[in-house]
């Protein structure tokens, strides 16, 4: 009966782990931020750190665009990456975004 129940509370927290991941958008910087930096793209709040930027935003519905990708390289400069869960920009979007 214990491990039941150990085995139903791990398979939970995987599904909770995966789901959290899906609203977690990432974008991985071509030169770092010095110290921490903070946009607004997509109508989510970005933390960057290094070379590093993600977002947890509760509105992050829009984040993976070419658009907000141009609004988040307006402020903390040209991305190599831009993602949000598994799904990403190709690298032709990643151009445009950071032109």
């Amino acid at each position: 009966m214990k491990i039941q129940i150990l085995a139903r509370a791990a398979a939970l927290s995987m599904a909770a782990g995966s789901a959290f991941a899906e609203d977690t958008a990432h974008a991985t910087l071509k030169a770092p931020v010095s110290g921490t930096a903070h946009a607004i793209a997509g109508g989510a709040t970005w933390v960057c750190e290094g070379s590093s930027c993600f977002t947890t935003s509760e509105t992050i519905g829009d984040t993976l665009s070419v658009w907000s990708c141009k609004t988040l390289v307006r402020s903390v400069g040209p991305v190599s990456s831009y993602s949000l869960g598994a799904k990403a920009l190709t690298p032709a979007q990643i151009d445009r975004c950071n032109k």
